[in-house]
Parts: C-alpha cells; structure tokens; sequence
C-alpha cells in the first residue's frame, strides 16, 4: 500500500516531510511532461493533417473493386454474365477516355 510505504520511509517528521516532497515533486515533473509531449503530439498532428500530400489529387480515377468469392458454386452462369457485361461497359468507357490507358495487351475481352 501507497500510504503505509510513505509512512515507513521516515520514521521522523522531518525525513517523512521530505519523502512526501520528494514524491510529490517528482509527480509534478511527471505531469508537466506528460502535459507537454501532448501539446508536442497535437502540434504534429495538426501539422501533418495540414500539409499537402505531396502528389496531385486531380483526376484520380477512383474504381469500386469487386469482390471475388473463392466459391466457384457462387459464379452462376447468369452472374458470369452480368461480370462480363460490366468488363465490356469499363473497355468501352476506357476507349473513349481522352487519356492513354497503356499497353493494349493487359485489357481483359470476352468476346
């Protein structure tokens, strides 16, 4: 227990007055400290949260990823249709992009 270990330490007035400032100032310190490495955190973030990223954030395509189930009794052949529907209409709307999508090669066809 807390209270009986400072009761312990001195058996005087004196030497139990000193342990108490001893721990009370060392408690002090601690709280001053824990109280600037917050204000130190809180700057940082603030100043990270703040900064540009580095990079452009204008015409980011933002694509909507699918999810592919490991099921193979979950592909039906309707939904394999639908799947192959959507690749047709994203090829479609890349042909008529004006930016350059690369190598001709990568894109899946089901034809």
């Amino acid at each position: 227990m807390p209270i009986l270990s400072l009761r312990t330490l001195g058996n005087t007035f004196t030497g139990s007055m000193n342990s108490r400032m001893t721990f009370l100032f060392v408690q002090y310190l601690l709280t001053f400290i824990l109280i600037m490495l917050a204000f130190y955190f809180n700057s940082q973030l603030r100043f990270m949260l703040n900064t540009p990223p580095g990079f452009e954030t204008k015409d980011i395509i933002h694509a909507e990823l699918v999810y592919e189930s490991r099921d193979y009794n979950y592909y039906t052949p309707e939904k394999i249709k639908l799947r192959q529907q959507r690749v047709k209409a994203i090829d479609k709307a890349l042909d008529m992009s004006a930016y350059p999508v690369g190598n001709e090669s990568f894109r899946i066809h089901f034809d």
